[in-house]
Parts: structure tokens; sequence; C-alpha cells
């Protein structure tokens, strides 16, 4: 288990979905590969600093910006949810 970082001078934040199919759908549907599945449970007033997405692909998320990444911990699966 690590925590989450947004890596230095590549991105702004990070994006968060409701379900572990959502990101490993997208993944598969655009040929990003390998990839790994992640997950953390966020706390009600973490979650409150993030911004709802809805991008239409991936379905309902969350945004966060790099100072309120979800600090974890974070479980990472040794497969992906959708192969």
């Amino acid at each position: 288990m690590g925590r989450y970082r947004a890596k230095f001078g590549q991105t702004e934040g990070k994006y968060f979905f409701k379900s572990p199919e959502q990101p490993s759908n997208y993944a598969r549907m655009i040929g990003d590969k390998p990839y790994t599945t992640t997950s953390v449970k966020v706390s009600p007033e973490e979650l409150a600093k993030g911004y709802p997405i809805d991008p239409g692909t991936e379905g309902e998320g969350y945004f966060f910006g790099t100072e309120d990444i979800p600090s974890g911990p974070v479980t990472i699966f040794d497969r992906s949810i959708i192969p």
C-alpha cells in the first residue's frame, strides 16, 4: 500500500471513479495497457474537496487537485477488473 500523488510537472490532479469497472473499462477501450487498478477509501471531508465530473465515457467520478488528492491508504490490485 502507498498513497496517491501527482507526478511533478505532468498533472495538476487526479481523477477518481465510483466503481473499479469505470477506469478499467476506459483503459481497455483506449488500449492503455498495461494498467493497474487501485482503490482508496475517501472520508466525507476529503470527498467534499473533489469536483464532481461526468465525462460521458467513464461515468460519474471526481477530480481532485494536487493539494486535495485523497490520502489513502491505497490498495493496488494485481489485475485489472476488466481484462
